[in-house]
């Protein structure tokens, strides 16, 4: 095993409840070759007598200072810190997180000659209780992704750092140019500007661990626990880094870098929504599928589409128009529109029959008018109207235009049924010269309403609402 000396940097403020856990987990370590240095930053309760406790019982293992005044910081206090350092290597624990016991062994095992810096995944831990197994593996695949980035381009940082503070050991020598900064603007950050300022200057002279040798306490009450505060302050490093290179090649990093600071609070407050409300949530997601596809709001929304006004008239002149509803499915619906001509047929076999509707639908015009031919309708009875004018109001201009060329001022309209309406509304002013009479077609839906039912129309309902409201806008009515 290597000897290499170590010495554990950990800044205290305010931490009586977690202070005893970090430095007995340091203490406990299977590798002895370290000394322990504290920095109290002014405690107000019973953090320093507990550190001076510990300093009295291992004088020879344990340093512990305290500033004259509170520096309202992490830099100021570990910067002090380094300077006491007196060891080859300097590994950094907060006063709140712990160590397993063989992080050190395990870490100088692997040290080389060429480590600048060494950090190791971790866990995450809550009253004692070690937090969602999912996220430790989601952020460690992040740590394995971003290691690997960074040692490519340290801009990388900025989009995710994978660096744990209190799993890093660095080499004391990289204190001779770099200090954490101590300018309140770095509050909270002051560690992601000298992990991006250590690979400025080291390059890729660092080792990534994926065995977790750390818990990080997650608490309320902490430097990092403002995440909105902190994504401004990050945005703002960023940013001030990229002005002063003036560099902008790898200005993609930067821009997915700011996108990514500025989600992620509200990313963090919509998990936190969804934990506190969860079981809200969960119900409103059954009520809205339920609302969706097994309710009868469609089938309410789609009973006000449905026009019917036949009578008992004895009507001459009958349209079949064809709309969106079978556009993937021409032939079956064809099938239904035949049927419907069928049916009108028993009660008048010397009718006016006009076809329209969109080219791309209507490939079968010449099948139907030799299906009405086979039975009996005169070919000079039938009317194909080729022209597609785009929509549906100018098709039934152009449909009126030739009505009224022949003398028609009635007609038998058969559609695909939700269509119905928005062809009554279309057809409104024309109805002075042409009135219109709708027929209730084979597919006509069920009037009957279930607590309980699957509606297999709700693209067709819903487009034709949106269609009504464009025609609408666009005073086609």
């Amino acid at each position: 095993m290597k000897s290499i000396s170590i010495d554990v940097l950990i800044t205290t403020f305010n931490s009586e409840k977690y202070i005893k856990e970090t430095i007995n987990s340091v203490l406990n370590q299977t590798y002895k070759n370290y000394k322990i240095i504290i920095v109290d930053d002014c405690s107000t309760d019973k953090t320093f007598e507990i550190c001076k406790k510990y300093a009295k019982k291992y004088k020879n293992k344990i340093k512990l200072y305290k500033l004259k005044k509170n520096s309202s910081s992490a830099a100021i206090p570990r910067n002090f810190g380094i300077k006491k350092c007196k060891s080859e290597y300097i590994a950094f624990l907060d006063s709140d997180d712990i160590w397993m016991n063989n992080k050190l062994e395990y870490q100088v095992s692997k040290i080389k000659n060429s480590t600048k810096l060494f950090f190791t995944n971790c866990k995450y831990f809550k009253n004692k209780k070690v937090l969602n197994s999912s996220i430790y593996y989601f952020r460690t695949i992040l740590q394995i992704i971003f290691s690997y980035l960074i040692k490519k381009n340290r801009e990388w940082l900025f989009l995710y750092n994978p660096i744990a503070f209190s799993s890093a050991v660095i080499h004391r020598s990289i204190f001779k140019k770099l200090r954490f900064n101590t300018s309140v603007n770095f509050v909270g950050i002051e560690d992601l500007e000298l992990w991006f300022n250590i690979l400025k200057t080291y390059n890729s002279n660092f080792i990534y661990e994926i065995k977790p040798l750390v818990f990080i306490r997650r608490r309320s009450k902490s430097l990092h626990s403002d995440y909105n505060f902190q994504t401004i302050k990050s945005i703002n490093l960023i940013s001030s880094m990229y002005l002063n290179k003036k560099n902008f090649i790898n200005i993609y990093i930067f821009l997915f870098s700011i996108a990514y600071k500025s989600i992620r609070p509200l990313l963090k407050k919509l998990l936190n929504f969804f934990k506190i409300n969860f079981r809200q949530f969960v119900l409103g997601i059954f009520f809205i599928i339920y609302l969706i596809f097994f309710s009868p709001l469609f089938k309410l929304l789609g009973n006000n589409l449905l026009v019917e006004t036949l009578d008992n008239k004895k009507i001459d002149t009958v349209v079949i128009y064809s709309g969106h509803e079978w556009e993937s499915y021409v032939n079956q619906g064809y099938k239904y529109r035949y049927t419907d001509l069928q049916n009108i047929l028993k009660y008048n076999n010397d009718i006016n029959i006009y076809i329209l509707g969109r080219i791309q639908v209507i490939t079968e015009q010449r099948i139907i008018e030799n299906l009405l031919q086979s039975r009996g309708v005169n070919k000079e009875k039938i009317e194909i109207i080729y022209q597609d004018l785009g929509s549906s109001s100018k098709n039934l201009e152009y449909l009126y235009n030739r009505l009224i060329s022949k003398n028609i001022d009635e007609v038998f309209f058969v559609s695909s049924p939700y269509l119905t309406k928005r062809v009554k509304l279309i057809w409104n002013k024309y109805s002075d010269d042409i009135s219109i009479n709708f027929h209730q077609t084979v597919d006509w839906p069920s009037n009957k309403l279930r607590f309980f039912e699957k509606s297999n129309k709700k693209g067709i309902i819903l487009y034709e609402y949106s269609a009504i409201l464009y025609n609408y806008l666009t005073n086609q009515f």
